[in-house]
């Protein structure tokens, strides 16, 4: 299948074909503000009714609440090549809503019924698939977040083992032992290795903060000192 997140027109919902599950993820993550054409143009979406021509508008974006509250329809998507109207989550995921919705596999571009719009949002089928991409947005940034958190975490202890590595290779080189009569940092006694740190932290800001966090811990908390 080809992947329309890797082609020039990944933002016209109306060239898509059948999308992949690499397509879909990127998608949620991305949401649908690339693809939603709020500014248009809409000049292909101009219909003639009799003696009347009407076409998409930018205020069908956006719906009112009962409450009088104006709210952005993030489902609501346009291509310029078709003129025409998508739901963005029926698209993403047409076997949620048991049976394709009008918008999923159809399109609107009916002007003169825009009351056909806010129908669509109710219906359950869209409903479902609008908590499904929720979800999968949801699951998505929070295991993206943990990724980054991984890396973060990989890279700190990188950071420790490469001064650590270079005070062993300094002393090992000139034969010198590494243990003194203590392993307290901070100690006249604490020996070789743990004094070469100590003097290399002077300079260091991180091995400083490395040492201050976990130098004198207790057993049982990795520190590689």
């Amino acid at each position: 299948l080809q992947h329309f997140c890797l082609t020039s027109t990944v933002t016209d919902v109306g060239l898509w074909t059948e999308l992949s599950h690499e397509d879909v993820s990127y998608w949620v993550e991305s949401g649908s503000s690339q693809v939603q054409h709020r500014c248009g143009p809409f000049s292909n979406s101009k219909r003639v009714y009799k003696k009347q021509s009407r076409c998409c508008e930018k205020v069908l974006f956006y719906s009112t609440r009962v409450n009088g509250e104006t709210y952005s329809r993030e489902w609501f998507v346009y291509s310029p090549s078709k003129g025409q109207i998508y739901c963005f989550v029926c698209k993403l995921f047409p076997n949620i809503t048991f049976s394709a919705t009008s918008l999923a596999s159809e399109v609107f571009d009916d002007w003169r019924n825009p009351h056909l719009i806010q129908t669509h949002e109710n219906l359950e089928k869209h409903r479902n698939a609008m908590l499904t991409y929720l979800t999968r947005k949801r699951g998505q940034m929070l295991t993206s977040k943990l990724q980054e958190q991984i890396k973060a975490e990989q890279q700190y202890w990188q950071h420790v083992m490469e001064r650590i590595f270079a005070v062993m290779c300094t002393l090992a080189e000139r034969g010198l032992p590494f243990r003194g009569d203590n392993e307290q940092f901070g100690s006249p006694n604490n020996g070789n290795y743990l004094g070469l740190l100590e003097l290399v932290a002077k300079f260091d800001q991180f091995l400083l903060a490395h040492i201050n966090r976990y130098g004198n811990s207790k057993s049982g908390n990795p520190s590689y000192l």
